[in-house]
Order: structure tokens, then sequence, then C-alpha cells
């Protein structure tokens, strides 16, 4: 019996510590902030009454950072999932006091150096937003990290780091299309050719 019981309990932990493993080496702390725990362990530095679930992405809740939590920080955000990993954090947003662009470029010369040259370019052509990407991988997982300054009114302007834990991100949306697939399968989707585009066209009641 003992040799039937020892290999289920060795294969379980092994399954419990993969993840955890998966998830040591990722840059995935920030200011005490770790993404990939639960969100119950951060409720002091968030204003839990105010959860919401995101309307684009309703497989994620999102609870703001209250305003005194860090030093530096005006504003900013946690989002955590509410299918495949309930209450697990999976991204987060942090907006700086500061607003001068020299912060944004100390910032990228310490995220280049730590992560080397980003993936992926998110500003504009014009630089009313400067905006990097980092993928940055272990095993099977991927966190994104993205670094901004925007002069866009918008976009609430200044300085702003956004964190995901991409492939945990696309967990939850998986786990979120299976169970609403099964309520209601999605409408056949219409082409374009066939609207008539003139009604898409603003005009004057």
């Amino acid at each position: 019996m003992k040799t039937k019981i020892m290999p289920f309990f060795t294969v379980l932990l092994v399954a419990l510590l993969v993840p955890a493993i998966a998830y040591a080496e990722l840059p995935r702390s920030i200011l005490g902030l770790t993404l990939g725990e639960n969100v119950k362990k951060y409720e002091n530095l968030l204003w839990m009454n105010g959860a919401t679930k995101l309307s684009d992405t309703p497989f994620l809740t999102e609870v703001n950072i209250r305003d005194t939590a860090f030093p530096g920080i005006r504003g900013g955000s946690v989002t955590y999932g509410n299918c495949a990993h309930p209450g697990m954090l999976i991204g987060l947003k942090l907006k700086f006091d500061d607003k001068d662009p020299s912060l944004f470029d100390q910032l990228y010369d310490l995220y280049e150096k730590k992560f080397g040259k980003p993936d992926e370019w998110q500003g504009d052509a014009f630089h009313t937003v400067r905006s990097w990407k980092w993928m940055v991988t272990e095993g099977d997982q991927r966190i994104n990290i993205v670094l901004t300054y925007s002069k866009d009114p918008t976009m609430r302007p200044g300085v702003s780091i956004k964190m995901v834990m991409h492939t945990t991100w696309m967990e939850e949306y998986d786990c979120y299309n299976a169970k609403i697939g099964e309520k209601h399968p999605p409408a056949k989707p219409m082409p374009a050719s066939k609207l008539n585009l003139q009604d898409y066209v603003p005009h004057a009641p």
C-alpha cells in the first residue's frame, strides 16, 4: 500500500511546487507588492471596498491602491483573477508624483541594465507617449513590464510602471471564455463587407 501512496503524494507535491519554482526567478515584486500572491495579503494597502470587475476584461477585478500606501506614488491599482485563480494578483499599475521626463529616463536606464533592451515600443511617433515593454520569461511563465512617460492629458500625464503576469492573465482569459461559452455561445461575427459604412460616419442629428 505504501508504494502506491507515496508516489501519489510525491506527484502532488511536485505539482504544487512547480508554479512556485517557475515564479521564483521572475521579477514580479515591486515596493513589497508581489504578483502571484493573494490580494488579501495586501488589504491594508488597498481600497478593497471599491473593488470592481473590469468591463473589458471581466475575468479580472481591479482595486485602487491607497493614496498613502507608498512614498512618491500618487495613484495606482492592482488586478486579481476571479476565474482560474481567484484572488491572485495578476497585474499592477503605479503612477509617480514626479512628472518630470528625467525620471522616466533614469528608470529606463535601470530597467535596461537589469532586463536588457526592451522588446517592444508602445509609444507614439510624436513621443507624446514614450512607452517601452519588456517581456521576461522563466520556463513557461512570462511577465510583461511596461515603463511609460505621457504628456497626453487623457492618460494622466507623468511616469508610470505597469506589470502583468501574462501567462496567468491568459489562463484567466481562457477560463472566462470557457464558462461564458457554455452559457452564451458566441454570436457569428458580421464581416465589414456586409455593413453600410455610411451608418458609421458621425453626422448632425
